[in-house]
C-alpha cells in the first residue's frame, strides 16, 4: 500500500508523541480501529480511502487543538483506546 508524505508525516508524528512510541504499523492499526469504531454498528463500512482521509484530519487537528462536536468525541475516543 501507497501512502502520500504528508499523511506518514502526520502519523509519525503522533507515535513520536505516544508514551510507549509504537512502530508505525502498529500506530496505523491503532487509528485504523479508533477509525472503524467511531463510526458505529449501523454505519455502512469505510473505504480504505475514507480511513486514511479521517486519521489525517484527526491527526491534524488533535495537534491545532480545532476540534468540536462529533471530531472531539472521536479524538477522546482515541486518547482513551491508545492509553490502554
Amino acid at each position: 500500500m501507497r501512502w502520500q508524505r504528508a499523511l506518514l508525516q502526520a502519523i509519525d508524528s503522533w507515535r513520536d508523541a505516544q508514551w510507549d512510541k509504537p512502530s508505525r504499523a502498529e500506530a496505523i492499526r491503532r487509528l485504523v480501529q479508533l477509525g472503524l469504531r467511531s463510526r458505529g454498528p449501523t454505519a455502512k463500512p469505510m473505504t480504505d480511502l475514507e480511513i486514511g482521509r479521517r486519521i489525517a484530519f484527526l491527526l491534524e487537528q488533535l495537534d491545532r487543538g480545532g476540534l468540536t462536536g462529533q471530531e472531539l468525541s472521536d479524538a477522546k475516543k482515541l486518547k482513551r483506546l491508545l492509553s490502554r
